[in-house]
């Protein structure tokens, strides 16, 4: 990429004054520049064109963030720091949703949290929070590990971990005091919250976060002092707990995600992987909680009917031989957008029983053809005879 006029090399000039050294003294060298200033732009737009990430979420539309304004308590301030709106604020996925493009843990978490398949919206008010730009920027680095997450409180954790099954290293059901290793769950087994907001804390990975510092404003005052603002390092223990509108589920999965990305084994068998892991039993719950929610469904859930409708809506008459031959027929633009082949395969069964049926109909529609066939040859006989007759 070629590089940009320095001001330290080049005498730029104004009004009508023209001047050789100027980058601007013909179109030809404009054109190259807004050039080049539109290919910077683009790239610093698009991180992971940098090859530092595999990908990063788009903006929340203006619509939702709208409803996170309404619901947020932290009234657009940062989650983490308390800092002003005017500092840099970034709405935030918790669960990042991208992952919506995953359809095997998609479906799991919506079978698991008694949904119907395709009904989990990551998009939702619950799902997203202001922070500022530098921990949002670090929040979801595929390539680069994870940064840091929310972890709730260890009696809302508990509300969902004492629902699951908890099984040792044979995946038997864990003997009373014995350390679970595995987790399972059936569908739909989740407390009710009761609560619209619930308290988190920032918990930093090692590796991302040693050699970050943050400050924290103290107060809801638009006009900080010095003394209200505290610096903290790593471990940041003096982060202070933060309340928020965020679902506790999105903040569980997210975190077990991301602990998942890491040395799991180590944190599972109980075997110190760094300091910042020790006496913290609250992890394994998260883990094995993630593990739990994004397990395979089991196969009868495709004959659910509270999981997958088992009538489908019938697509629109497009005019095509396929749509006339069989209106049954599942809609081509839906099949693309990853129509499951489990309701494939119901609309198979659906059309297998009905085919006898349309067997019958089609005989003896065929028999009532032939009969409208023979009398109007009859008629036409008749017709030439009396002609013959004139």
């Amino acid at each position: 990429m070629a590089q940009l006029p320095s001001a330290a090399s080049e005498t730029y000039t104004s009004g009508s004054e023209s001047d050789d050294s100027s980058p601007f003294n013909t179109s030809e060298k404009r054109f190259k520049y807004l050039l080049e200033e539109e290919l910077n732009r683009r790239v610093w737009a698009h991180p992971a064109r940098l090859g530092d990430v595999d990908m990063l979420d788009l903006p929340v539309p203006a619509e939702i963030k709208a409803k996170v304004k309404a619901i947020d308590p932290c009234k657009g301030r940062c989650l983490i720091t308390n800092a002003t709106p005017e500092s840099g604020i970034k709405y935030t996925y918790c669960l990042p949703v991208h992952l919506s493009d995953d359809c095997n843990m998609m479906h799991s978490i919506e079978w698991h949290w008694g949904m119907r398949m395709r009904e989990l919206d990551l998009n939702t008010e619950y799902n997203i929070f202001p922070v500022s730009a530098q921990l949002s920027a670090i929040h979801d680095y595929p390539r680069r590990g994870p940064s840091w997450f929310l972890v709730p409180e260890d009696h809302v954790v508990d509300m969902f971990f004492s629902r699951v099954q908890k099984l040792d290293i044979k995946q038997r059901p864990c003997e009373e005091g014995e350390t679970p290793m595995f987790a399972r769950t059936w569908r739909g087994n989740l407390p009710e919250l009761q609560e619209k907001t619930y308290r988190y804390r920032l918990f930093p990975m090692y590796q991302r976060m040693k050699g970050i510092v943050l400050t924290h404003q103290a107060g809801a005052g638009r006009l900080p002092k010095l003394c209200d603002v505290t610096v903290d390092v790593h471990p940041f223990n003096n982060l202070p707990w933060v309340t928020s509108h965020l679902d506790p589920k999105y903040v569980i999965m997210e975190a077990g995600r991301k602990l998942k990305m890491m040395d799991t084994g180590t944190l599972k068998w109980g075997i110190s992987f760094d300091r910042w892991f020790d006496h913290q039993p609250i992890l394994r719950r998260l883990l094995l909680l993630y593990e739990a929610w994004s397990n395979a469904i089991p196969a009868e859930a495709y004959q659910d009917p509270g999981f997958i409708p088992l009538v489908e809506a019938l697509p629109e008459n497009t005019g095509s031989p396929a749509a006339n031959d069989d209106p049954r027929a599942p809609d081509s633009a839906r099949n693309r957008r990853g129509l499951s082949p489990s309701s494939i395969a119901q609309w198979s069964a659906d059309a297998s029983a009905q085919a006898p049926i349309n067997a019958r109909l089609g005989v003896d529609a065929s028999n009532d053809i032939t009969r409208q066939d023979d009398d109007e040859t009859m008629d036409s006989d008749d017709h030439y005879s009396q002609s013959n007759a004139w």
